[in-house]
Parts: structure tokens; sequence; C-alpha cells
């Protein structure tokens, strides 16, 4: 996937994650009891996920890309001494 195209659907996940979520907080009935208590859990779990799943689209992580900071090798195979 473009990194684009994964940005807009991550910032499009995240959108959708926030305005269930506040749905859910201020504008869902509030005599949901027995059963639906539980559909009403499952949604802001969903929120969450969706909230970070949207996250890790727009921001991907790329530390397999870079060489490890904490390497001891220099980055161009040498063995990084200078002497």
């Amino acid at each position: 996937m473009h990194l684009s195209v994964s940005r807009i659907t991550g910032v499009a996940a995240v959108l959708a994650g926030i305005a269930l979520g506040v749905w859910v907080a201020f504008g869902a009935p509030r005599d949901w009891h027995g059963g639906m208590r539980f559909l009403r859990y499952a949604l802001v779990l969903g929120c969450l996920g969706a909230i970070s799943g949207g996250a890790k689209l727009v921001f991907p992580d790329t530390s397999g890309d870079l060489p490890d900071a904490t390497s001891r090798e220099a980055p161009d195979g040498g063995s990084g001494s200078r002497v």
C-alpha cells in the first residue's frame, strides 16, 4: 500500500473511532441494561482498536528499514573503529 493511501485510511479510521467513541459516551441511550451493556463495552473497545490501528497506518513502523543505532557495527559494514 502506498504511504499516502495508508495515511488517508489511517486518518479516516482515527476520525471514525473518535466519532463513534463520542457517540457512545455522550449520545448513546443510557438505558442499556443486560446484554446490551456488553455491546456498549464492545463498541468502546472497537473505538480504541480503530484509533490505535489508524495511528499505526498514519505512522508506520519503519525501524526495520534503518540500521540499529545501538549496534556496534558501522553503517558501511566496517568495524566502527576510527583508530
